[in-house]
């Protein structure tokens, strides 16, 4: 299970996004749509490990993907 709490982006004084939550339970789908620039990318960024959100956390199964790093990396694909 992806759980994701508060996330949030910004990209120098912009904010991209904020107070983000949502879980998802093994094969669900989640649709990220938006205008050019809203933060799609960073937040996939953020939810594959390759970028820090400003603020939030995001957790695979129960644990922080910063602390999981390599084993999280090996069960998704982006």
């Amino acid at each position: 299970m992806l759980e994701v709490h508060q996330l949030a982006c910004a990209r120098g004084n912009r904010t991209l996004f904020r107070n983000v939550s949502f879980r998802l339970e093994a094969r669900s789908l989640l649709h990220v749509a938006g205008e050019n620039g809203s933060g799609k990318t960073s937040l996939l960024r953020i939810l594959c490990g390759l970028g820090a959100a400003d603020a939030g956390e995001v957790s695979w199964r129960g644990e922080p993907i910063g602390v999981l790093r390599e084993a999280y990396w090996r069960e998704i694909v982006y």
